[in-house]
């Protein structure tokens, strides 16, 4: 039990460290400033592009978002990739407004997004999902950044629209601390993920790597470290917006399965990054970040069976279980249990301090990813209490996906 103990307070120092140097670095950063938007005569023309698998319940909306966009002098191409739902209706209703190109059968999203772009006539390429809707003036806010020549891509700013029920509003937290991290990585040129639900590129960047790769799970994640690569800057913007459909548990589960398996497929594909001082913040610090979540599950294994006993339940919420998708769910598991801890703390220890430490930091952060994305904090509130549950959820299909990726499951999917 000592051995467990010491291993567990070791972790949550971990965490605290890493936390500590998130809040940081923003502060330090934080006086960075953003472009401000080109004038509507200098934005130049550009291809939007929207590939679609059976998305007959959402490519209309997304379609009528991308066409009432803000923007002067744009192309949209439509992919419908082997759909065999009514999605070819949906898009039939906007024929007189867009391109489109069918496939007969599913080639994955990585062939429908290389067809369109090697159509597409503009410099400047905009891929949206087709569950995605884009606010009126993302398009002109993602554009501007191609002023400097050495951005090769942007990475948008993705919410959640469907935010009704306590599952979606989770996904929405998370994906604000995701963006809010994209930020700081923004300022240190280590920018690690142009999302499918909208990031721009430059057509000839994309056409000097060969356009995407089907050789991942993570099409978009695997882009944004190719231009890395090649030596162009990839930048993130709040203004940016789009929200996306949050998916329900089973798409969720299928979504984050993809997501993790993809991850270790990525570290597989790029390992010779990992403390390479040539890529600078990222190869020293993203990569191995990366390569550290990926063993989470194994980690957390100790505090897990402590939070089983009793004289520690009321004291540490699963704290390394939310260590699986970062820092989103830090404040939840503490406020969870807080009350109760206060009552039962007994003899302060080391490991108490540290939860109650985890704690503040946890908040700081919390509110920091908030903030940055321009949301109110008292949205969330009614979420923390369940978020350890969620987080759960995290951890199982991280281990899931693991085992499938490293021992069972080949090839890539859409």
């Amino acid at each position: 039990m000592a051995l467990l103990q010491q291993i567990a307070i070791l972790e949550i120092s971990i965490l605290i460290a890493i936390c500590t140097f998130w809040i940081l670095l923003y502060f330090y950063l934080k006086a960075g400033s953003k472009k401000s938007p080109l004038p509507l005569d200098e934005l130049p023309p550009i291809t939007v592009i929207v590939p679609a698998h059976n998305e007959e319940g959402s490519i209309g909306r997304t379609l009528k978002h991308v066409l009432d966009a803000d923007y002067p002098d744009k192309h949209v191409i439509v992919v419908n990739d082997g759909s065999t739902d009514g999605t070819a209706a949906q898009i039939a209703l906007y024929a007189d407004q867009v391109t489109l190109i069918t496939h007969e059968t599913n080639l994955g999203k990585a062939a429908g997004l290389n067809h369109a772009i090697a159509d597409a006539t503009t410099d400047i390429i905009i891929t949206v999902d087709a569950d995605s809707l884009i606010a009126p003036d993302s398009l002109r806010n993602i554009v501007r950044h191609f002023a400097d020549s050495d951005v090769g891509a942007v990475a948008g700013c993705v919410k959640v629209h469907n935010n009704e029920s306590i599952f979606q509003r989770i996904q929405d937290l998370e994906y604000l601390q995701c963006f809010f991290q994209r930020e700081i990585q923004d300022m240190l040129n280590a920018v690690t993920i142009t999302p499918g639900p909208l990031s721009a590129y430059r057509k000839d960047v994309l056409t000097a790597l060969g356009g995407f790769k089907d050789d991942t799970l993570v099409e978009d994640f695997d882009m944004c470290i190719r231009i890395h690569r090649l030596g162009y800057r990839v930048r993130s913007d709040v203004e940016s917006v789009v929200h996306t459909v949050a998916p329900g548990l089973s798409g969720w589960w299928r979504q984050r399965t993809r997501w993790f398996r993809g991850g270790i497929q990525l570290l597989r594909k790029h390992s010779d990054m990992v403390f390479n001082q040539d890529y600078s913040f990222l190869g020293m610090v993203m990569f191995p970040m990366a390569i550290f979540w990926l063993f989470v599950p194994v980690v957390a294994i100790p505090t897990i069976i402590l939070n089983s006993l009793p004289e520690w339940a009321l004291v540490e919420a699963n704290l390394d279980i939310l260590l699986s998708q970062g820092f989103m769910a830090l404040l939840a598991a503490q406020v969870a249990t807080a009350s109760a801890s206060l009552y039962t703390l007994g003899k302060l220890t080391l490991f108490k301090a540290l939860s109650a430490l985890s704690m503040v930091l946890g908040f700081v952060y919390i509110y920091l990813s908030i903030r940055v994305s321009r949301e109110s904090l008292a949205t969330y509130l009614v979420i923390l209490p369940i978020i350890g549950l969620y987080s759960c959820l995290l951890l199982t299909v991280c281990l899931k996906s693991v085992v499938e990726e490293l021992f069972v499951a080949k090839g890539s999917e859409w």
